[in-house]
């Protein structure tokens, strides 16, 4: 796995006379700083850490939401948000700043959190498209400071032969559809990084269907750079 070192300062569970701990004072008194899309004078998304480390969660956009169908890994309260950056109340410092471009998922919990980038995906049987997780990113305690390990994390129902023979199917459907050309381009688009995530004899093909005009552009360059790093981390 690809693993990205942030530089971090340990906190430390001293206690001093009163009996709390350095951890807990810091947790009360951790506050959001002025970022690219956190403001001082916010309060916290939601409070978390990363091994021993104090982080919180900041930014202006996204809504709180229980449990839903776009994110079932964790059955607990979790929040799903655009434009905000994950803080180390130690030092004040922004470890992951997430761009208004993209929704991600993140589920707290008593062990720590779990963070998922979502995306959306043509439902086989129409052209309808469902949110699903695309991207995990597993955060660790190293000695050097902050490991992230990104990870696939598409559902395994969208590797299945008989899916994507009957997206396959829709693509050649729409390929001769002179209205509305972006259905086809899109689907395409989805088909081919799908059968490239599992056989790399498909990369070529996907590299060559771009570029994209309109939306389609940033999905391409995104899909492009996880199929290299798919590949980096393989060893391939």
């Amino acid at each position: 796995m690809v693993t990205l070192i942030l530089s971090v300062l340990c906190s430390c569970s001293q206690t001093d006379s009163s009996g709390v701990t350095a951890e807990e004072k810091m947790e009360v008194s951790c506050n959001c700083v002025d970022g690219v899309f956190s403001s001082r004078n916010a309060l916290p998304i939601a409070h978390s850490r990363i091994g021993k480390i104090l982080v919180i969660f900041c930014g202006y956009k996204g809504d709180y939401y229980e449990l839903d169908s776009i994110d079932n890994t964790q059955n607990n309260f979790g929040f799903k948000r655009t434009a905000f950056e994950i803080i180390q109340c130690s030092n004040d410092s922004v470890l992951v700043v997430v761009e208004e471009y993209y929704t991600d998922s993140i589920r707290v919990s008593d062990e720590g959190f779990k963070h998922f980038r979502l995306s959306h995906f043509p439902k086989a049987e129409n052209l309808e498209y469902e949110p699903t997780t695309l991207l995990e990113y597993q955060y660790k305690e190293t000695q050097d400071g902050i490991g992230i390990d990104t990870l696939i994390a598409l559902p395994p129902k969208f590797f299945q032969q008989k899916y994507l023979n009957e997206l396959v199917g829709l693509v050649e459907f729409y390929k001769n559809d002179t209205t509305d050309t972006s259905k086809y381009y899109d689907l395409k688009l989805h088909y081919l990084f799908l059968r490239a995530l599992s056989d790399e004899k498909f990369m070529g093909e996907f590299i060559s269907s771009g570029p994209y005009d309109g939306y389609m552009g940033p999905v391409f360059r995104d899909f492009k750079s996880y199929l290299g790093h798919e590949r980096r981390k393989n060893g391939s």
